[in-house]
């Protein structure tokens, strides 16, 4: 019965439809090594949405400190990794009921990105100080947050803004010569994402702290555009002209297809991911690698490697979703970095892996909260500089 009770209590909880017995009886079996195996079994593939509350926060936390408490129960075991964990196996968990305390929805396994959520009032997205740019072909550099809705004056090409979240551009009929092509370059800040659409109607979502240069109008034999940063994206299919991205340490070339790529500089690598389609990566350091959906190539200076992807843990961004999975505690805080816009102490981390899935409209001080009860690490904010050490 050990395991029906826990797939039946799991699913309510994450709906936060668990009284206050079931709670408690919930953190018995989670703390039961023999259970460990189905645990891990519902937090992968259980699709759930977090609805509202049904206790006061006050109740709520009140289990919630119990659930979520540091000190290890008697008869828990660490997972078992090859890489060292901090967080017991039960704590993947706390996320999601964290999570449920607080009304945070937590986005369905297999949701489409399309369909929207209402948000809590209490979890203001976040409110960056910084502005999202355009740098246009003379040079010209403006502000998208203080540019009107209408139409941004281009030669040879129509730009439109939708709401300050979003470019398209319109491609004119009149062809212009591969040498005389005039470019633009946006520059996404942290804390912040933005939706471009480029003159052959591909579409490139782009990350916090990201830019990318193209063509105001695509011409000659191929499509090409630079990033630094990280981007997703669905590519115009067009066989005759291929479309090439250019990063730090590799080149991307397709014809029609979804990908990721995340190329922030100061990372030492660049990692491309496809979803679907087929596409060509060029390196420094091995031969071309025809990439199979699921699969990554993650080049460094030296070497190329290809591996296979959680294509959930790539794209969260793109649901506006922080996704940790076996994660490691530099990546996580890399990405708290350029999403809060916060600098990171990396000399004091820890060597440590975690796990959780959670809305990064989400205040800085809650998500750093549920994470100092979860891993029993101390997360210190000083001077927008973030220190973590163990307790």
């Amino acid at each position: 019965m050990g395991n029906q009770d826990l797939d039946y209590l799991f699913r309510k909880a994450v709906q936060h439809q668990c009284s206050k017995e079931e709670l408690e009886r919930l953190h018995e079996l989670l703390t039961d090594p023999a259970n460990r195996e189905e645990y891990e079994r519902l937090f992968d593939l259980i699709p759930v949405q977090v609805e509202a509350n049904v206790f006061s926060r006050d109740e709520s936390d009140r289990i919630l400190d119990k659930i979520l408490s540091g000190e290890r129960q008697p008869g828990m075991t660490a997972l078992p990794s090859k890489r060292k964990k901090s967080w017991y196996w039960p704590a993947a968990a706390s996320f999601l009921l964290l999570a449920g305390a607080y009304t945070v929805y937590k986005i369905l396994f297999n949701t489409s990105p399309n369909i929207a959520y209402d948000r809590p009032v209490e979890l203001a997205v976040n409110n960056p100080a910084k502005e999202v740019t355009l740098t246009l072909s003379d040079g010209k550099t403006i502000s998208l947050d203080q540019a009107s809705t209408s139409a941004i004056i281009e030669k040879d090409t129509k730009v439109l803004m939708e709401d300050h979240k979003s470019l398209k551009y319109q491609s004119m009929d009149e062809k212009i010569e591969a040498g005389l092509l005039k470019y633009n370059t946006l520059a996404i800040p942290r804390g912040r994402t933005f939706k471009l659409t480029l003159p052959d109607g591909s579409v490139v979502m782009l990350n916090a702290g990201t830019t990318i240069s193209y063509p105001v109008q695509f011409s000659g034999s191929e499509r090409r555009v630079t990033i630094s940063g990280e981007a997703y994206f669905e590519i115009a299919k067009d066989e005759n002209h291929p479309f090439k991205i250019n990063t730090e340490l590799q080149e991307v070339v397709v014809l029609g297809t979804e990908f990721n790529v995340k190329a922030y500089p100061g990372e030492g690598k660049v990692t491309t991911t496809l979803k679907n389609g087929s596409v060509k990566v060029l390196c420094q350091n091995s031969k071309d690698i025809l990439l199979q959906p699921g699969m990554s190539t993650i080049s460094t200076q030296n070497t190329t490697l290809v591996t296979n992807a959680d294509l959930k843990v790539v794209t969260a961004w793109k649901e506006n979703i922080f996704y940790f999975k076996d994660t490691e505690l530099k990546e996580v805080t890399r990405e708290l970095q350029r999403w809060y816009d916060i600098e990171v102490d990396y000399n004091s981390l820890p060597s440590v892996n975690l796990y959780g899935e959670i809305p990064r409209d989400i205040p800085l001080n809650q998500l750093l909260k549920a994470m100092e009860k979860t891993t029993g690490l101390n997360f210190e904010i000083h001077n927008d500089t973030l220190k973590v050490n163990k307790l």
